[in-house]
């Protein structure tokens, strides 16, 4: 895990940014999102702690984002998600009322997996718990810190959810995963490879010892990210998924650390860090990322649309607008235990384009 020392300083609560919640409109409400914050509400003490923590480390952990009564309720629209894509046509009946009990515990994740590592499949990327979390006012603003304005458009990045529990019997020494340490922005594709870019994860279960998290190696946004850009012949034309070499990995893992995250909480970390997935034990949490929205053109906006009507993700990228394609995983195609899917969690829209919605992309 990533030391204490650090965590202390990568650290920032969520009430230093100067948030000011609408008298009208409940925190977290899907509509909040249309009361975006002025500049006038930031909060400078916070502000430059969190760009501090992001210029020092390369991450950062903004605590307590949003209270305990809209957790909750994003878990349930977590749990209708993915009743959605249950068929329920061509599924047991009796299957498929177990199931209904509580979807997100019973969710039979190694017979119907949802997606390559992620949720990636089913209309899932745009379903009610990732809109919500894209709509979350409160989630706009950390952005809105960073780049001084709340014209912000969002990514729609894949969901992150595994239900498993480690075995009881397992110690954290014991834990392997498979290293592939990137960066996700390559300053030889420009013009994005020069943009200040924020990648975060809302964490509704927390990321500890015992849970999937994110790892990423404190300070390596600088010389780390630098020397991997030296090698211009290498990355010319790559897009922005920059792996460390081989060469490189001893270090990458004497130096990196899991990042713990309370319940709550949002990671951010610079695309030039270097970072990987850990996936091992539970974790639900979706990936978000705002830009401004100067840096988003028509094309780009109208590849996010379509993602959006059609169920599929985008990568990180708020301002790209590419849709992230991931391999099948044939395991999540036909009936397990009596239940059959079917792609419907983006349907929940009726098939159009809320405003609001809109108005975010």
């Amino acid at each position: 895990m990533m030391p204490t020392d650090v965590m202390a300083r990568a650290s920032v609560s969520f009430s230093s940014l100067g948030f000011a919640p609408s008298t009208t409109i409940p925190p977290g409400d899907a509509a909040a999102a249309a009361a975006a914050p002025t500049p006038s509400s930031f909060s400078s003490k916070g502000r430059l702690a969190l760009r501090s923590a992001l210029e020092q480390f390369g991450f950062a952990v903004v605590t307590d984002v949003v209270p305990e009564d809209v957790l909750r309720h994003w878990e349930s629209l977590w749990a209708a998600d993915l009743m959605s894509i249950v068929d329920k046509t061509a599924s047991d009946p009796a299957a498929v009322a177990t199931l209904s009990q509580d979807p997100i515990a019973r969710w039979p994740l190694d017979q119907l997996s949802l997606g390559h590592k992620f949720a990636t499949e089913y209309g899932l990327p745009q379903g009610r718990l990732a809109w919500a979390v894209r709509r979350s006012a409160e989630v706009k603003h950390v952005f809105a810190n960073l780049f001084d304005t709340s014209d912000l458009c969002v990514s729609t990045d894949n969901v992150f959810f595994n239900n498993r529990a480690l075995p009881g019997d397992s110690t954290d020494h014991e834990r392997r995963n498979e290293l592939w340490p990137h960066a996700d922005q390559n300053v030889h594709d420009l013009p994005a490879g020069v943009w200040e870019v924020y990648q975060g994860v809302m964490y509704l279960w927390p990321a500890n010892v015992d849970s999937s998290a994110t790892v990423v190696m404190p300070g390596s946004h600088m010389q780390t990210f630098s020397d991997l850009m030296a090698d211009v012949d290498r990355w010319r034309s790559k897009g922005h998924f920059c792996k460390l070499p081989k060469s490189q990995l001893g270090a990458f893992a004497a130096a990196a650390g899991r990042v713990p995250v309370p319940r709550g909480g949002l990671l951010l970390w610079n695309s030039r860090t270097i970072h990987q997935g850990w996936s091992n034990g539970p974790r639900l949490a979706v990936p978000v990322c705002f830009e401004p929205k100067s840096r988003r053109d028509e094309s780009a906006l109208a590849r996010k649309r379509d993602c959006v009507l059609t169920g599929m993700p985008t990568t990180h990228w708020a301002s790209l607008g590419l849709c992230h394609h991931l391999p099948v995983d044939a395991s999540a195609r036909g009936a397990v235990d009596g239940l059959a899917l079917n792609t419907a969690a983006h349907l929940h829209t009726g098939g159009t384009l809320p405003e609001d919605i809109n108005e975010l992309l």
